[in-house]
């Protein structure tokens, strides 16, 4: 799992939508949500399913893998650690559990990971994530709905991900996987993060939401810069022009802190005034698209500047479980160890589906281009990942992976000590997974 210090901008990446009914297999954690049709093997390639309304599931999950990976250009001179050249074994288990009731659902999921690089003869620190979901409607005809996530995370190394991965509400998946566990230095770092949001209809064509994002970094370091701070709270009123057109206006204040000690100061104001537009295109609904756009006004030491905002998103659902989509999103977000905020402009497409009821392809990559600082130096990021994965019985698959990671910094931005300003690296991984119901 990717960790970052980041928390996207702009009230239109936060897009709300007409509230959906529970059993649309819109996952309420801030894992990767997995739309898919119902299957044999589901466990596996699910990742668990859901609770049925009134009942609760509890889940073991387990991944065992071995992994190859090659870099060019990431020799850093004075780095405690350098990013795994080789082989190594990896480990990681995921608890889950998750209770619906017919109005609400409430899941937790608590993980640990850990690997043996076998060139070195080290195993890494192993880290830890517990996290905490509620989702509930309220009201007499309960159409208004409750979110709240929570999650603690225990890093010991640094992972650097530049690469935006939002969740879009049309399609409802990730862009790209966000499990890597490629460590850079060895940096202990303790991330914690929550996010809340109450939708209260108004009318049937009008909604009003309150909502707030806050994310916290604290290493043993902090004078090296990795520690972030950020809040962001907000409200948004929608009105449905159509039935698949909506206008939005809403603000939303952010203030950040960043950089060496967390002394550095980032302000930005939120404005969205936009149509939200998220549209069928067959009439069987396997075609949509959707886009958003907003401004907004970012604060440094330097004079304020105006940025614009937006996403968009296609996906197209055909055979038996297939789907290819594409994605646009334009953000800004902090990183860990930068003096700098991004501001990213990012594509991505990915395609998958089933190949008969045990074989399981994802093909999945995206290109990220964009600024350190408002009207700094350049940086560009590529990802990509091929998977084909195979159930060999109710509980248990194997799979194939091959993945990459490329960036680069431009010479004028500021590099955070131990980071290589220019990463290409490729892997491959085989996996074992098992997948263990301990009680339904």
């Amino acid at each position: 799992m990717a960790a970052f210090a980041v928390v996207l901008l702009g009230a239109t990446l936060h897009a709300q939508q007409p509230l959906p009914q529970f059993g649309q297999g819109q996952a309420i954690t801030s894992a990767t949500p997995v739309l898919q049709p119902a299957r044999p093997y589901r466990g596996l390639f699910g990742g668990g399913t859901e609770a049925s309304p009134g009942g609760h599931l509890l889940a073991l999950t387990t991944w065992v893998y071995q992994e190859y990976g090659t870099n060019q250009n990431a020799q850093v001179p004075g780095a405690d650690a350098v990013l795994a050249e080789g082989w190594y074994l990896g480990v990681r288990g995921q608890l889950g559990f998750e209770k619906a009731g017919r109005y609400s659902r409430v899941a937790v999921r608590a993980e640990g990971a850990f690997r043996y690089l076998r060139e070195q003869r080290l195993t890494t620190s192993p880290r830890f994530l517990a996290e905490l979901a509620v989702d509930a409607r309220t009201g007499a005809r309960k159409t208004n709905r409750l979110r709240l996530t929570g999650s603690v995370n225990y890093e010991p190394y640094y992972i650097l991900s530049i690469f935006p991965t939002e969740v879009f509400p049309p399609g409802g998946t990730a862009i790209l996987p966000t499990n890597r566990d490629d460590l850079l230095f060895e940096r202990t770092r303790y991330i914690y993060a929550e996010r809340f949001s109450y939708d209260q209809q108004l009318s049937p064509r009008t909604y009003l939401s309150i909502f707030n994002d806050w994310r916290s970094t604290h290493a043993q370091t902090p004078a090296e810069g990795l520690d972030v701070n950020g809040v962001r709270v907000g409200a948004r009123y929608g009105y449905r022009l159509s039935p698949h057109a909506s206008l939005r206006l809403g603000y939303a204040y952010r203030l950040g802190n960043y950089g060496l000690g967390a002394s550095q100061r980032f302000e930005t104001h939120d404005v969205d005034v936009s149509v939200e537009y998220l549209k069928p295109l067959t009439k069987a609904r396997t075609t949509t698209f959707g886009f958003g756009a907003g401004s907004s006004r970012v604060s440094r030491e330097t004079e304020p500047a105006w940025v614009v905002l937006g996403n968009a998103n296609l996906r197209h659902e055909f055979g038996a479980g297939w789907f290819i989509e594409a994605d646009f999103i334009r953000s800004t977000q902090l990183v860990e160890g930068f003096t700098d905020p991004f501001l990213a402009n990012t594509v991505a497409g990915s395609l998958g589906g089933f190949l008969g009821h045990r074989l399981e392809v994802l093909l999945s990559s995206g290109y990220s281009r964009g600024w350190v600082g408002v009207g700094g130096d350049h940086y560009s990021s590529r990802q990509g990942s091929a998977r084909i994965r195979l159930a060999l019985a109710k509980y248990m698959a194997v799979d194939a992976e091959g993945l990459l990671v490329q960036y680069l910094f431009g010479d004028a931005v500021p590099i955070p000590g131990g980071v290589p300003a220019d990463l290409d690296r490729w892997a491959v991984r085989c996996n074992i997974a098992l997948w263990l119901p301990l009680s339904r």
